[in-house]
């Protein structure tokens, strides 16, 4: 019983230097990988800390280079930071950090926040104003980004301008005031009422046309056709006083004004509708 007893022990020992021997390199294989997973992730995580840090910095050198004005700015529109244009081109004798941007520079920040897209003119210059809003924890940053449209602004306005439109004028009352002359005073009336028309044109690009003897169509320039609607039409004034020795013929015009059409076609039919919504409310007031 002895011998075996012994035996048992021997086995016994035998198999825990065998689990041992079999276990061990097990157990290290499996502590170096974690190791290695850990090193390299750490590794991995270096990696990305740099990598973001460089984008970072790249993005902040592009923005701060940039060749269009922008600025960042808090919740209430105070400049937290701007870039080397803007401070260059836009507000460049002020410290302008900490200050409300819409003080110095008019913008729309109503429609800017909603539509993200505004226009602002300022110092001559026309800007397309763009926004992006940036969430920073509880924090709220608006990056704005000002793009100089003066060029383009100037030919859309030299555009607008020089649109033509179609103009028709009559005299509503050519034959009753023809009827108060003699034979050899009828052509110096009509002459009056020509060089009235004629004067009506002077100063404008514009050219006008006879019809009838009582009906002319003009073409001019927006900006000519804005002024003489300003001005509320003072050919109408002129006419009435037309003199032929000592009468004075109260000579009545009509205008109408073929305005804001894409053609001039369009504008031709604008012009006949507007004459007779005036010709229509003439006999009305008769």
């Amino acid at each position: 019983s002895l011998v075996g007893s012994e035996m048992c022990i021997r086995d016994s020992q035998y198999s825990r230097e065998k689990f041992w021997i079999t276990i061990l390199p097990v157990a290290l294989f499996t502590i170096l990988t974690l190791i290695e997973i850990f090193i390299a992730e750490k590794n991995s995580l270096k990696f990305v800390a740099k990598l973001n840090e460089a984008v970072s910095t790249a993005e902040n050198e592009v923005l701060y280079y940039s060749d269009s004005p922008c600025v960042i700015l808090d919740i209430s529109f105070r400049v937290l930071w701007c870039n080397r244009k803007f401070s260059n081109e836009l507000i460049p004798d002020y410290e302008i950090f900490g200050l409300n941007l819409n003080e110095y520079i008019p913008i729309n920040f109503k429609e800017l926040l909603i539509s993200g897209i505004t226009k602002a003119q300022y110092h001559n210059n026309y800007y397309e104003v763009t926004s992006v809003v940036i969430e920073r924890g509880d924090q709220r940053l608006t990056v704005v980004n000002f793009n100089n449209i003066t060029e383009f602004a100037e030919l859309y306005d030299e555009y607008k301008r020089t649109r033509p439109s179609v103009m028709i004028l009559t005299i509503d009352n050519y034959e009753d005031v023809m009827q108060n002359f003699k034979e050899s005073e009828k052509a110096h009336v009509a002459a009056s009422i020509e060089t009235v028309l004629e004067e009506f044109m002077t100063g404008t690009t514009g050219v006008m046309r006879k019809l009838s003897q009582d009906k002319f169509i003009a073409v001019l320039e927006e900006q000519y056709l804005s002024e003489i609607i300003r001005s509320k039409f003072q050919i109408l004034d002129k006419a009435r006083n037309i003199t032929v020795g000592e009468k004075t013929n109260f000579v009545t015009l009509s205008i109408g004004v073929g305005q804001g059409a894409s053609t001039l076609e369009e504008s031709e039919i604008y012009a006949k509708q507007a004459l007779d919504m005036a010709l229509g409310l003439s006999l009305i007031h008769i």
